[in-house]
Parts: structure tokens; C-alpha cells; sequence
């Protein structure tokens, strides 16, 4: 009998260990897919959405540009498609915390985030909520 309550306990005690093992390395991958994605808030004071940001946005991949100012996390500016037949030029505003930016766009909610001289994420359409792809370099 002292024998199987022995097996238990020891039992429950390396489950124990596995599962605190589990949950560090976990917290470990979790730490580093952050780190890697640049969302970490570490030098955070160094991220800023200003500046002239060129890429692509819309279903079609319209060629656009950003023209952006970035004061204290509070983002304004104005964005420009160039197509084929016009250019259409319209005012954007929103917030950036850390290295996130959320730009309303002519009706539209554009999520990005901001690593270095690069930013992307997605848009949503404000009559279809269709998504879509936002890409820019600065």
C-alpha cells in the first residue's frame, strides 16, 4: 500500500515539473514570436509612424503613398492612390501605441504594425468589411 501512494505522489510530482516545463517553454516561444514580430515595447520611444511611407494597399494592390506626422502617438497626414486613369487623395487619422498603428483611412480601419522602416498589417473595407493587404516601406 505504502508502495502505490509512494508511485503517486511521485507521479503527481513529475507531472508537476512537466507541466511547469511545458508553460516556460510556452512562455519561451510566446516571448520569442513577439520579439521576432517587433511587438515587444522595448525601445518603443524609438518607433514613430511619421515620415513618407510608399507600398501598396486595396484588393487590386493600388500603388500608394503616405505622408504621415506622428505626434506622441497621435498620427494625421494624408495618403494618395495612384491608378491607372486618377490619383485620389484623402486625410487619414488615428493612434500608434508602441509599434501599432490604427489609421482610419476614407471611411476604412487600417491595423499596422511598424518594425523599423517597414510597416504592414490589413484594412478593412468600411462597405464590403472586406480585408485587405497594407504594405509600405519608408
Amino acid at each position: 500500500m505504502k508502495t502505490a501512494a509512494v508511485r503517486l505522489a511521485f507521479a503527481l510530482f513529475a507531472a508537476t515539473l512537466l507541466c511547469s516545463c511545458e508553460k516556460d517553454k510556452a512562455r519561451d516561444k510566446w516571448e520569442d514570436a513577439k520579439e521576432k514580430a517587433g511587438a515587444s515595447d522595448e525601445n518603443a520611444a524609438d518607433v514613430t509612424a511619421a515620415g513618407t511611407w510608399t507600398g501598396t494597399s486595396g484588393k487590386n494592390g493600388a500603388k500608394t503613398v503616405l505622408v504621415l506626422t506622428d505626434k506622441s502617438g497621435d498620427v494625421s497626414g494624408t495618403v494618395t492612390w495612384t491608378g491607372s486613369e486618377s490619383t485620389n487623395a484623402v486625410s487619414v487619422s488615428g493612434t500608434r501605441t508602441a509599434r501599432n498603428a490604427m489609421l482610419y483611412v476614407d471611411g476604412d480601419w487600417w491595423r499596422l504594425a511598424i518594425k523599423g522602416d517597414k510597416m504592414w498589417g490589413s484594412g478593412e473595407d468600411a462597405k464590403s468589411h472586406d480585408s485587405y493587404n497594407l504594405s509600405f516601406v519608408r
